[in-house]
């Protein structure tokens, strides 16, 4: 952990990074099941088995058409995802970094990629409150309208975070790697 209070400015992913993801996401499925009740089934294994199986893409329409309910749910669904409400924590290892490098004045931001409802919603749920310097939306690894400050570090988790921080010309760290 160290080597990070050398930089002025560490720029942090979202999910899998500072949070654990799945655990927002099981949540809202939770709550999209209750919601979709009123038709007699129950889609909570259903979806959170196609998740982990073959990931998000198309999970809503997968489960709308295995039970014949509406495909015009749909938007109900997603506004059920987007605005989730969940009390979630920073994993402990983001919290043990965000602790010494505040403690040690440097600045720290948020740059996440996907729905920008949903991430604001994320954000907004984690509990206690996070302060982060800034927030800024990419559609990683793409770096349109991202601002960079020098002498910093991009921390992730993931293959398309490492490209980003390619493409912003900023070390990457996987925040596996950091040791408390």
């Amino acid at each position: 952990m160290k080597r990070l209070l050398k930089y002025k400015n560490i720029y942090f992913d979202l999910d899998d990074t500072l949070i654990n993801e799945k655990t927002y996401l099981y949540t809202a499925y939770e709550q999209i099941n209750n919601y979709l009740s009123k038709y007699g089934h129950n889609v909570l294994n259903f979806m959170i088995t196609t998740f982990k199986n073959e990931g998000r893409s198309k999970l809503f329409n997968k489960m709308l058409n295995n039970y014949k309910i509406p495909l015009s749910e749909i938007n109900n669904i997603l506004n059920i995802l987007r605005t989730c409400n969940i009390s979630i924590n920073l994993t402990d290892k983001a919290k043990s970094i965000i602790n010494k490098i505040t403690n040690n004045g440097i600045k720290w931001h948020i740059i996440t990629n996907g729905n920008h409802q949903q991430q604001k919603n994320k954000i907004k749920s984690i509990t206690p409150t996070i302060y982060p310097y800034s927030i800024q939306f990419s559609n990683k690894p793409n770096i349109d309208g991202i601002t960079i400050i020098p002498n910093s570090v991009y921390i992730g988790d993931s293959e398309i975070d490492y490209e980003f921080s390619k493409s912003i010309n900023t070390e990457f760290i996987n925040i596996s790697s950091i040791i408390n």
